[in-house]
């Protein structure tokens, strides 16, 4: 593992006091990670505020299928070294980038994790093909995020957030194992 970090150290280390100088932020992106701790490890290793780690939401959802942590772990892990969020839905069994709302993402987990964080971190949203969400996904979403107050979803005949938890995937509970199998979507 050190000699690993030390190789990306120095593949990265010209260029970290250039990012420093512009203010920017370089990322370092989980992909077939089932552990947070060595990506943590590499972030920390440079020990600047110009680097940090990126959850990608997709390949977390799909790591977590052999054992790794959930999206919403990966945020509590993180805390602070988390600068940036790639939010996608997926099965977890594809690298789909599916709209939000679409796949089996535990979004209020995530946004309540989100919403722990003492900071704020840059968001990326990808949908890798024409919106597929139904209005009630996107008003899930919206709700996890908290942009749908209950009052205001009451007054239009629909469930408070707290009332639609878990009420379909991604929502809480784990769709049934023969869900998004020979699936057209993705």
């Amino acid at each position: 593992m050190q000699e690993q970090i030390a190789l990306i150290a120095a593949t990265l280390e010209p260029i970290v006091p250039l990012a420093e100088q512009a203010r920017c932020t370089l990322v370092i992106e989980n992909i077939q990670d089932t552990n947070p701790a060595p990506l943590l490890a590499v972030v920390r290793s440079f020990n600047s505020e110009s680097v940090r780690m990126s959850l990608d939401t997709g390949h977390a959802l799909i790591t977590h299928r052999v054992g790794g942590p959930t999206p919403d772990q990966w945020v509590r892990e993180a805390g602070p070294l988390l600068g940036h969020i790639h939010l996608q839905d997926s099965d977890g069994q594809l690298d789909r980038h599916w709209t939000p709302g679409d796949g089996s993402l535990n979004w209020y987990a995530l946004f309540e994790a989100l919403g722990g964080l003492t900071h704020s971190c840059g968001t990326r949203l990808r949908s890798a093909a024409a919106p597929r969400t139904s209005p009630l996904a996107a008003w899930r979403v919206r709700a996890a995020a908290g942009v749908v107050g209950a009052a205001a979803t009451r007054r239009r005949g629909r469930p408070a957030p707290a009332q639609a938890r878990g009420s379909g995937p991604g929502w809480g509970r784990r769709p049934h194992p023969a869900q998004g199998l020979g699936s057209d979507r993705g």
